[in-house]
């Protein structure tokens, strides 16, 4: 008997382990900027976070647990789906409304109107969300497996998806532990980048397993500029990593222990990255967001830690 789509999402939201005491979970992946440069991250545990233009923190959606992945709807058209994959958060009546998913996998709406998601695990169903290839949804709910060649391309890398983001031309990125693939709207699959050689590094917390959804360096979020420069969180490695369109990798931001990226968000040519402490016990992650602007510059937009009251809404 085939799992129940709900036994899959919680399935799929333990497999990438953030550190080897705690490889059942991890904390969010989910920060998005818009174009007022607002920046919205998840708490996990605690509900979706937003720091606007002068710095305020305010939770706009509060949960009672569970919280990984956010995506930006532009034009608003996506509502909540059966089976549920995401909740739909309209800030303040405005476009472009938030997609905000508690479990599930990655996931992204591109230029082209749909939205895409990470898909398919061991011995089930390729259209259930998942980290073996990629399912697209339209916005009447229409779901279709995505460029077929992709789940043969991962399997051979020994990968799995781990984040995702949509480039100017609405090509697909594919962050993996250690690669990172480019699926174009029409289905072509090329490898981007793999291994990725994370050379400036202070650690390697994912150096003792070697699953398709983790291992090292261990790749999570990842975003894409204008131009097609790819930053990702190497969230294994404590820093965030530039590639460019010639797949050259460059360590442009490290983290101070305890903290490690695990998602990062681009707007101009600002970087905002979302950070987790990484305790034994998950009650006890805490987020903050730094932002890295062209110059190396590092601001800290909110941590989470400085004021105890402020781990909770």
């Amino acid at each position: 008997m085939k799992r129940s789509w709900i036994g899959v999402m919680l399935a799929v939201s333990s497999l990438c382990g953030l550190f080897a005491q705690s490889a059942l979970s991890h904390p969010a992946a989910g920060i998005v900027v818009n174009a007022k440069g607002e920046v919205f991250f998840i708490h996990t545990g605690q509900g979706v976070c937003k720091i606007d233009a002068d710095g305020k923190l305010t939770y706009i959606h509060k949960v009672k647990g569970g919280g990984h992945f956010l995506a930006l709807d532009s034009s608003g058209k996506f509502s909540t789906q059966l089976p549920r994959l995401f909740e739909k958060l309209v800030i303040d009546g405005r476009k472009p409304t938030l997609l905000y998913a508690s479990g599930g996998a990655p996931f992204v709406v591109s230029r082209d109107g749909n939205l895409y998601y990470g898909s398919g695990y061991p011995d089930g169903e390729d259209m259930a969300p998942g980290f073996h290839t990629l399912t697209r949804l339209s916005p009447d709910g229409k779901r279709t497996l995505f460029a077929p060649n992709l789940k043969r391309t991962l399997a051979d890398l020994h990968e799995g998806v781990v984040g995702l983001t949509a480039g100017r031309d609405g090509s697909l990125f594919v962050a993996c532990p250690n690669a990172i693939v480019k699926v174009k709207l029409d289905g072509t699959v090329t490898t981007f980048a793999h291994p990725v050689d994370v050379t400036d590094r202070d650690d390697d917390l994912a150096k003792d397993s070697q699953t398709r959804a983790f291992h090292s360096p261990y790749l999570r979020g990842i975003d894409v500029t204008e131009d097609g420069t790819l930053y990702a969180a190497v969230n294994g490695c404590r820093c965030v990593v530039k590639i460019t369109t010639e797949g050259k990798v460059e360590t442009v931001l490290k983290a101070e222990k305890p903290w490690s990226p695990t998602g990062v968000a681009v707007r101009g040519q600002d970087v905002f990255v979302l950070e987790y402490t990484n305790p034994d016990k998950e009650s006890d992650w805490v987020p903050r967001v730094r932002k890295l602007d062209s110059d190396g510059n590092v601001v800290v937009l909110a941590d989470l830690t400085h004021d105890p009251n402020k781990r909770k809404p």
